[in-house]
């Protein structure tokens, strides 16, 4: 599971994605989405992202498709009966508490994966003025995957979709993270011409005065210099 946290730390590659309407709603193409896992697979580091050659759908099919075909799913099919019990209860902030228990034992690269994952999908849906993915929508695209079952329990979609909302307490997000979470989002959502470098340094235009060529200049931000603001 290492390579997908390598795949999904990649948002900056993904950046203009969560701009993208239905993303994760789009299918890609199935002969780039399968050659591009099995990269992630052989040697998720070494694999780079180019525009032109990756598109956004090939990208978000193969992160569906590598929960789908994991041989035990992230969320341990053991403990389904415990995501669906601790879905069962009355109060919402009693199923967060369970959720984080159960969270609580998984195997660390599980925990580590499945925190990675809904981290991103915190992000797409905090987007969904643009992208028209809300929480709900995500929930149920990704239940099937993340739970391995056939797309039809509500439980595993309450599961995921309460995971989603309820990311920064149930995962301890702390408020430094928030922060740059928050910025992220603002700057996606605001600066339509914002996109990230393979290192994830945001790259942006600026004007100075009035928007004529001879007035622009290019910024680039490291994701370490945003961390400081």
């Amino acid at each position: 599971m290492g390579g997908l946290c390598t795949l999904l730390s990649r948002d900056g590659w993904l950046f203009s994605g969560l701009r993208l309407e239905g993303v994760y709603r789009k299918g890609g193409a199935r002969a780039r989405s399968l050659r591009l896992l099995a990269e992630f697979r052989r040697d998720a580091r070494s694999v780079k992202l180019r525009p032109g050659e990756h598109f956004v759908e090939d990208v978000t099919d193969t992160l569906k498709r590598f929960f789908r075909e994991l041989d035990d799913p992230v969320t341990s099919a053991r403990l389904l009966p415990r995501w669906r019990e601790a879905a069962e209860l009355p109060q919402k902030n009693q199923r967060l508490e369970k959720y984080k228990e159960v969270i609580g034992c998984l195997p660390h690269v599980n925990r580590r994966t499945l925190a990675t994952l809904i981290g991103h999908l915190y992000r797409v849906q905090k987007c969904a003025a643009l992208n028209q993915m809300c929480t709900r929508n995500l929930a149920l695209l990704f239940a099937p995957s993340v739970f391995q079952t056939d797309g039809r329990g509500e439980h595993e979609v309450r599961v995921l979709q309460e995971l989603i909302d309820g990311y920064v307490s149930v995962f301890d997000i702390d408020s430094d993270q928030v922060a740059q979470i928050d910025l992220e989002v603002s700057l996606i959502t605001t600066w339509k011409d914002v996109q990230l470098s393979q290192a994830g340094d945001l790259i942006m235009e600026v004007y100075i005065e009035q928007q004529l060529p001879d007035n622009c200049v290019t910024l680039k931000v490291s994701p370490e210099g945003l961390k400081g603001r």
